[in-house]
């Protein structure tokens, strides 16, 4: 076996796990800018307590509590009890959810940057 012979080996499954590694990324991505969107507004422009402890609960705990355990507790846990997901959804689940947990600090923290004068104009013109 030649040099080249072992370079096509190793690289077809390195190719084939870089595939798959953008796939979760772009799944986990998605969900969690979507999913933090939702939970920074819900949380900033809702001024119900009974709204806001259940997000913010949310958010400690996905942030203080490792990513792997998280993602054990996913596809571990979840079959334990029954609900079987494939390896790449727990994947992108888990990840997604460790994600929004982030942004949805780093959205609120966009929105309570903007001057209440500026919020005010922009409701004015709307």
């Amino acid at each position: 076996m030649g040099y080249l012979d072992h370079l096509l080996h190793f690289a077809t499954p390195l190719v084939m796990a870089a595939g798959v590694t953008i796939e979760v990324a772009v799944g986990a991505f998605a969900l969690a800018t979507t999913l933090g969107l939702l939970l920074a507004s819900i949380r900033f422009f809702m001024p119900s307590r009974l709204v806001r402890i259940p997000i913010s609960i949310y958010v400690e705990v996905f942030r203080n509590i490792p990513s792997l355990t998280h993602l054990f507790i996913i596809f571990f846990g979840l079959a334990y009890i029954g609900i079987r997901l494939e390896s790449l959804v727990a994947a992108i689940v888990g990840l997604g959810l460790i994600g929004a947990a982030v942004l949805t600090e780093i959205f609120r923290a966009g929105f309570e940057a903007v001057h209440i004068g500026q919020r005010e104009a922009a409701l004015a013109v709307a």
